[in-house]
């Protein structure tokens, strides 16, 4: 097991930025994470769990904890077939990349939306992602989870994982550790699969989102107002809106991009200040899509 101590978190996270963190452990199997628990639970220490860093906000100041990282828990695995349907057993720490590329290498569709989506399996399963009109709750058949309190692994069936747009069970109880997301897909055509894919990352890629350090988008869209959420803050006129290295990205406005060595505070203030320009215009409340870590 990987265990340090004053860890920059910095480059753990695609907005590339943050402070430092007091102690970090990168568990590689599970009795590894159990021993990272013993030690959590016996110094009574607060922990955060930390993927791909690709939907986080981390202070300047750092967080004065453990990061249990999840970057070793990436072995992806097909558990059982039948005919036309196929079982994949991944780890947490698993890229979305690695495991989109492994399932098209392999002829199984069912993930092509998510290609070029930023982060880990086990963050995008925590979030219930949302890509081009498909969710992780379409795919995602069960979750191992080992409960941190009670100390156990639990099997979690989709009807009990996911709670709605953007809503699981994973955010009401931080007790709850993914370890491995098992996932039900179909067999298809490798070369259609391929197009898929292709058609999916050069959208992204045409909407900048890899041009600048970035979390993705910040606030979730709320389908009751009718708009997204990208398509209001460019209506109050925050679109290119700066504040230190960071600004409203001109491509997207629900991106928040750091384009020359941006800090938290920097976002923090952008952010609070759409809230208050929205809720003033619409009477209408954003709501965060992205975490925070080490906030006072």
């Amino acid at each position: 097991m990987v265990f340090e101590k004053d860890v920059s978190l910095k480059d753990y996270t695609t907005f590339k930025i943050g402070g430092r963190a007091d102690y970090f452990f990168s568990p590689s199997d599970l009795e590894e994470l159990k021993g990272c628990f013993e030690f959590i639970h016996g110094e009574k220490l607060p922990f955060f769990v930390l993927g791909g860093g690709s939907n986080i906000l981390v202070s300047d100041d750092g967080f004065r904890g453990v990061v249990v990282y999840t970057g070793r828990l990436n072995e992806i695995s097909v558990s059982s077939s039948k005919e036309g349907g196929i079982s994949l057993n991944v780890g947490a720490g698993s890229s979305v990349k690695d495991l989109v590329i492994f399932s098209a290498g392999n002829g199984f569709s069912g993930l092509e939306e998510f290609y070029g989506l930023p982060g880990t399996v086990g963050g995008a399963t925590f979030m219930n992602a949302r890509c081009y009109g498909k969710e992780f709750s379409d795919v995602v058949s069960e979750v191992v989870a080992f409960d941190t309190f009670k100390k156990d692994v639990k099997v979690l069936k989709r009807d009990e994982i996911f709670l709605g747009y953007k809503k699981t069970i994973f955010q009401r109880n931080v007790n709850l550790f993914i370890f491995e997301v098992r996932f039900s897909l179909k067999i298809g055509k490798k070369k259609k699969i391929f197009e898929k894919m292709n058609h999916f990352i050069k959208d992204r890629e045409l909407k900048g989102q890899f041009l600048y350090p970035n979390a993705g988008c910040i606030f979730k869209n709320n389908r009751e107002f009718g708009e997204p959420t990208g398509v209001i803050l460019e209506r109050v006129g925050l679109k290119g809106v700066k504040r230190g290295g960071v600004k409203f990205f001109e491509k997207h406005a629900n991106f928040i991009v750091n384009f020359d060595n941006g800090r938290a505070e920097d976002v923090l203030y952008l952010i609070n200040m759409a809230k208050d320009v929205v809720y003033k215009k619409f009477k209408f409340s954003l709501e965060e899509e992205i975490g925070f870590l080490g906030f006072k």
